[in-house]
């Protein structure tokens, strides 16, 4: 086919206007990104580990795919080609990685409720995350290369539009997501609308390519056809993606603003799944009497009972077994927890009892209510799991355990279950019941730890008298008129015999060079325990190399990050490369972006506790911030910025960033053990204008560093996408870095020093170099 002159000189004027397409990407790319991290996080039973792992296959993905799509320039113009392929391959892909995921157990021959290996974590992460963010990125860099300068007579665009454009749809994606898709749509609806969204943005191009472009069309519609057959059959789908992911005993599935929940039934047993983790089994009189009456047996006549999570399981009928029992709360913050249960549990199962006017139950988060509760409880029982993330590690340090403290009746009870073994227990099991065994004793002047499969640990104050002789338990069962299946003499004898009782002692005991002290809110020791636990399921090599990786002090991980960046400052001061100084700062800013934001988060968990919607408004608000910041330098550079004046915004928005994680830090001290009592918004406010601030540094400085970099490089058309991937590559550390060594070794208030200080070296980078 011959084409003539004129279609040539057409080809080469034409500059679609990529903005709509672009901020399409952002707003879908960040929708797949929270659909398949929350269900890879429901495969890998949502432990902080594989949290690291699928935000870093994405984010290396991204950083790769921009990478990659930078590397050479144009072929031919116009390049609007490879945008709509890539735009059709993310239509691909974002169903397409939802049903991997789901079917990945049935591929990897991987149990109900067992966790995948390391390995095949990574794969799963890698397939289905990884390669959705490779194009994510690739359409990035793609669309700066497309909309930047070029040798033609058009005139060149904003530089910095693909990026803002970008961070204005990923800003909108959050409070899309959790107040009009998940409320009206299952997971693989959203997906399928994802696409169908990305669909439009493909036809926005095709629109106005010159030239047929027979072989794009023809794609498109049938990616259409394909998105009309799947949605026609979603049901179906949805259905039978579920029976891969779960057998065929599902039977409703639920994605609330809390958790991803998964109900089973086998004959006459219900089991409730919460991120893929086993929660309860229903009937399970066995933990109905070891949770419940095993510590209202340690009370000499309790009265007022509290239940923190398990308002669901049978424990509520059990406590009603009790005489005398007058009043029951059930706090549970899930109300999408409640409304699964009551549309599938028979009456049985969740109300059998004939006299349940004793029973209250409360919406809320367990700190806020035991803050503002209005009366004591005779006895505390709470069933939220093990401190598998920091999440979770806020209802086991002291500061939370002090609140139920404050709670109890003076001789009262307070119990919760804990990861054990009946007769001998690992590494990771005995550090994680040492630092709830210490931390309790920094409260509770009575600790009683109960061996078993699932170690049952008991507090008190120095009024409370806990029973270990079999002899008394039994007779105080009698004596309460109580009929027991499995908590009998016998069963006492065995659980509280000297053999038994010895080990436990030597356990809590011993001194394994893990460094375990009391659990806090922003030093989260069981947290650390926690890891070591994840890491010995797999090998002891990896629970080896964990454990030293935790043990490290503070001090001295401070020390080292002083001296290597003295050392850096000092290279640069002796050897000055303004280039390498820019990719260094877009690099680190971009982990210390990553580190921030998660800091963030957990402190308001910690703080407030974990409230979807809310923490969708703090990212949300950042990813706003980091349009606004980048808007507000490009205006100013585009008014007239000299060069020399752009490199001195840059180093002083480095500096601001030094002063970021202090202002962090502030806000973690100000509002600890005030933020339960003071208006929930009032705190979601405050978080929310942090990130905002924390977003519109982080976009000013990436738009800064492109407009200085543009003078040292004939090829200003890929440098956005290389400096959006360099962004990202450091995202991707700071992903790793943050639930694996900056939380659990410095903490909360150590990482934020610890980011301060790294933000100080580059700035001194920048100072040397600039």
């Amino acid at each position: 086919m011959t084409v003539s002159p004129d279609h040539d000189e057409k080809a080469r004027e034409y500059r679609p206007n990529l903005v709509p397409p672009i901020l399409i990407v952002g707003l879908v790319g960040t929708l797949a990104q929270i659909l398949l991290l929350r269900e890879l996080l429901a495969l890998f039973q949502g432990n902080e580990p594989s949290a690291a792992a699928a935000l870093g296959c994405w984010l290396l993905g991204t950083a790769a795919g921009s990478a990659l799509a930078s590397w050479r320039g144009r072929r031919r113009s116009p390049a609007t080609a490879p945008l709509v392929c890539l735009l059709l391959l993310l239509t691909a892909a974002l169903p397409g990685g939802l049903l991997l995921i789901r079917g990945s157990r049935l591929i990897w021959q991987v149990g109900i409720g067992e966790l995948l290996p390391p390995f095949k974590m990574l794969a799963v992460a890698g397939c289905a995350a990884g390669l959705t963010g490779a194009l994510c990125g690739a359409l990035f860099a793609r669309a700066w290369a497309e909309h930047g300068p070029r040798p033609a007579r058009a005139q060149p665009g904003p530089p910095l539009a693909i990026y803002l454009a970008e961070a204005v749809g990923a800003a909108a994606a959050g409070p899309v997501f959790i107040w009009v898709l998940l409320p009206r749509l299952d997971a693989f609806q959203i997906s399928l609308g994802g696409a169908l969204v990305l669909l439009g943005g493909a036809a926005w191009l095709l629109r106005s390519m010159p030239g047929p472009a027979v072989a794009l069309k023809a794609g498109w519609w049938l990616a259409a056809v394909l998105l009309v057959g799947l949605g026609y059959h979603h049901d179906r789908l949805e259905r039978l993606s579920r029976i891969w992911q779960w057998g065929p005993t599902v039977v409703a599935t639920a994605d609330t603003a809390h958790h991803n929940l998964v109900l089973l039934r086998e004959h006459s047993q219900w089991s409730l799944f919460g991120d893929g983790a086993w929660w309860f089994s229903v009937p399970d009189r066995q933990s109905a009497e070891l949770e419940v009456l095993l510590p209202l047996l340690q009370h000499p006549r309790p009265r007022t009972l509290l239940l923190i999570g398990g308002c669901v399981s049978g424990r509520v009928e059990a406590a009603l077994e009790h005489p005398g029992i007058e009043q029951i709360d059930c706090v549970e913050p899930d109300p999408g927890l409640l409304e699964l249960i009551r549309s599938h549990f028979p009456p049985s199962g969740a109300s059998g009892h004939p006299d349940r006017s004793a029973v209250h139950l409360h919406l809320d988060d367990p700190r806020r209510f035991l803050t503002r509760a209005p009366v004591r409880y005779d006895a505390i029982l709470m069933a939220v799991g093990d401190p598998v993330n920091a999440g979770l590690n806020r209802f086991y340090s002291r500061e939370f355990f002090e609140l139920v403290a404050r709670r109890l009746n003076p001789g009262g009870v307070f119990a919760f279950l804990a990861s054990s073994g009946e007769d001998m227990m690992g590494g990771g099991q005995g550090g994680l019941l040492r630092s709830f065994h210490r931390t309790l004793a920094a409260v509770f002047a009575r600790v009683l730890v109960v061996p078993g499969d699932q170690a049952q640990l008991l507090a008190g104050d120095r009024n409370t008298a806990f029973l270990t002789d079999p002899e008394r338990l039994a007779r105080r069962i009698d004596e309460r008129g109580l009929t027991l299946q499995y908590l009998t003499r016998e069963r006492f004898q065995d659980l509280f015999s000297p053999l038994r009782m010895n080990y436990l002692q030597a356990v809590l005991a011993a001194d394994d060079g893990q460094a375990i002290g009391v659990n806090a809110d922003f030093l989260p020791a069981c947290y650390r325990s926690a890891l070591l636990l994840w890491a010995g399921r797999w090998s002891s090599s990896l629970m080896d190399l964990t454990r030293r990786l935790l043990v490290l002090p503070p001090a001295m991980v401070m020390a080292v990050l002083v001296a290597f960046g003295t050392g850096l400052v000092l290279w640069f001061r002796l050897r000055p490369n303004a280039p390498a100084a820019v990719h260094l700062a877009v690099l680190a800013t971009g982990m210390l972006q990553l580190i921030v934001q998660i800091l963030t988060l957990i402190g308001y968990q910690v703080l407030v506790g974990y409230l979807y919607t809310r923490l969708a408004l703090i990212i949300s608000a950042f990813m706003a911030g980091l349009a606004l910041g980048t808007a507000l330098a490009s205006a100013w550079a585009a008014r007239g910025g000299a060069p020399i004046r752009i490199r001195r915004a840059l180093k002083a928005v480095q500096l601001l960033m030094v002063l970021d994680p202090l202002l962090l830090l502030l806000l973690f001290k100000g509002l600890h053990g005030t933020a339960a009592a003071a208006p929930e918004m009032l705190v979601t406010l405050l978080f929310s204008l942090f990130a905002g601030t924390a977003g519109s540094l982080g976009g000013a400085h990436f738009a800064l560093a492109v407009l200085v970099c543009q003078d040292w490089t004939l090829r200003r058309d890929l440098l956005g996408g290389r400096l959006y991937a360099l962004d990202i590559a450091g995202a991707m550390v700071g992903a790793l870095a943050a639930p694996l060594l900056v939380i659990p070794v410095l903490g909360l208030i150590g990482g934020a020093a610890a980011l301060s200080c790294v933000g100080l070296v580059v700035w001194l980078v920048l100072l040397e170099s600039l």
